[in-house]
């Protein structure tokens, strides 16, 4: 990912990535999660060398045509092994009061409730680095998920150590050192759960490794709509954090969304109605100078006195040529049309965020579990630059779905489903993102609030996953393999054969396939949970010589 750019506290907020086109090979990506090196002066210092190899009667003295200049791939430089960290985002919270951006919270429910499993990887021969589970605050750990480097079966046999139902009451972070110089692989995801009070529904997000450039989306800002973002520093050096702002009708520029100062070990609360008001869609994308940043929304929803849901809005994966969306699930069109009777904004949307000032247009194909189909006018969609451009899914039959868009230009995706059939009953919203292809041997742990499914999506060619859970011993279980055909979206319970499983190993083989979880519960609860990132790319720096 580029370094962010500074910008200035005055300066007008523009919806622009740091890249549009794809990257050439040994440059970092536009995405999040990934770190680019500028070297200063490495031109000077090129120049420099150059000319005292060349000294004299080369063609800087002789007036010769100096050959045009080449670029070079520089390869990733490796760096010692540091400590793996997953922020997992505050509970729930209900906006009581507050003036401009700076909110004020009150309790949510009596039965509200919101845990984290947490999970740690062996290495190849069952090590496993000292890993805690803490508040962001850097307070004593909530629980020890395993103790300093160790191995089981006498260090014969890979293993995982899992810490299931650990109750939270604020932000809190992962943090697993390394083995021997290898970075640990450790993930972790909070959920919550509630069956009265304004917050009823539930909420769930995969606790997310520090970045210094995030997109959201789903975000609203209309009547009945209250959505407040939360930035966390689990690191130990300060941030400053600039956010850029994008409606339905293009960028938007806030007063007070640029040069946020966040300290070390602190979190920042900003309601999104204080900067962008009365937005049906909102695009926000965080970029931070210094220590990276997590970051989330809480969105809910109210109607009157009905409870309209709540969910967790974590970031997507940045603007590209293609994207896919896993997970959307997708209630009965007769369902959505009543509840739409009552509440006209309550139905499944896909979001696209084109950034830059050119627009796009937009293939979207949908992969179910009978195979796809295309949406709109023979699938294509104009989407506006610089701005969110929703299209409309109640049209969808019911089911688990996959979308994927194509474009001319880069974008992103997400989809906001609803689940509920009546506006005077308790309904619930889900939010899905664009994720990255799933990688081998990923650790993910199950969502621990209501039913949760994995939901597995092969766009083009036909892929396998193999699932082994994590047994409560830390051994893994026996391997099963999922299919899934070209185009087709497939759903399969994480925890097959082991109902008390806490995590999953996932590898996939073949084509590209994208996963998430969809967990529900009752008549209305529902929340949609992306993987956690692969932590490969963290391990090297790709060094980018220029200014």
């Amino acid at each position: 990912m580029p370094e962010p750019r500074p910008t200035s506290p005055a300066a007008r907020v523009t919806w622009q990535p740091a890249a549009t086109r794809p990257p050439a090979a040994g440059t970092a990506t536009a995405s999040r999660g990934r770190l680019a090196v500028s070297v200063a002066g490495s031109v000077a210092v090129l120049a420099a060398v150059g000319a005292l190899v060349a000294g004299p009667g080369s063609m800087a003295d002789t007036g010769a045509a100096a050959e045009p200049a080449s670029t070079v791939a520089a390869p990733p430089a490796a760096v010692p092994a540091a400590e793996t960290t997953a922020v997992c985002p505050d509970p729930p919270r209900l906006l009581s009061a507050g003036a401009g951006t700076d909110p004020q919270f009150s309790p949510v429910s009596d039965s509200a409730r919101t845990t984290v499993t947490a999970v740690v990887g062996g290495t190849a021969t069952g090590a496993t680095g000292a890993t805690v589970l803490a508040p962001l605050t850097g307070q004593r750990p909530l629980t020890t998920v395993t103790e300093a480097a160790g191995s089981a079966s006498g260090g014969a046999a890979p293993r995982a150590v899992a810490r299931a139902g650990v109750a939270v009451t604020a932000a809190s972070v992962l943090r697993a050192g390394p083995v021997d110089e290898t970075p640990s692989i450790a993930a972790a995801v909070l959920g919550y759960g509630a069956d009265d009070g304004d917050l009823r529904g539930l909420a769930a997000a995969t606790c997310q490794r520090p970045a210094n450039d995030s997109w959201l989306l789903g975000a609203s800002t209309t009547v009945g709509h209250t959505a407040v973002l939360t930035l966390h520093n689990p690191g130990t050096s300060p941030a400053t954090v600039d956010l850029e702002l994008a409606g339905t009708r293009g960028p938007i520029a806030a007063a007070g969304s640029q040069g946020l100062l966040l300290a070390p070990g602190s979190s920042r609360s900003i309601v999104l109605a204080g900067l962008a008001p009365d937005q049906a869609d909102l695009g926000v994308r965080v970029r931070s100078r210094g220590a990276p940043v997590a970051a989330v929304i809480q969105q809910s929803v109210l109607r009157g006195l009905t409870p309209g849901g709540v969910e967790y809005l974590t970031p997507v994966q940045g603007p590209a040529l293609s994207r896919t969306v896993p997970g959307v699930t997708i209630q009965s069109p007769a369902a959505t049309a009543a509840l739409r009777r009552g509440a006209p904004d309550a139905g499944p949307v896909l979001q696209l965020a084109v950034p830059g000032d050119a627009d796009a247009t937009v293939r979207v194909q949908a992969h179910g579990p009978s195979g796809q189909v295309a949406l709109g006018a023979a699938g294509v969609v104009r989407a506006r630059a610089g701005a969110v451009t929703t299209v409309d899914l109640a049209a969808l039959p019911a089911g688990t779905w996959g979308l994927t868009v194509r474009s001319d230009v880069a974008v992103t995706a997400g989809v906001r489903t609803v689940r509920g059939d009546a506006a005077r009953r308790a309904a619930d919203i889900a939010q899905a993102g664009a994720a990255g292809r799933l990688g081998q041997d990923v650790l993910l742990p199950v969502v621990p609030v209501g039913t949760a499914r994995l939901a597995l999506t092969a766009p083009e060619q036909a892929a396998t996953v193999i699932l082994r859970v994590v047994g409560a011993d830390g051994g893994l279980g026996p391997a099963r393999t999922v299919r899934v055909e070209a185009g087709r979206t497939v759903e399969t319970d994480p925890r097959q054969g082991a109902p008390g499983a806490a995590a999953v190993v996932l590898r996939s083989d073949g084509g590209a396939v994208y996963a998430a979880q969809v967990s529900t519960t009752g008549a209305s609860g529902v929340t949609v949970t992306g993987v956690p990132e692969p932590d490969d790319e963290a391990r090297q720096l790709p060094l980018r010589l220029g200014p």
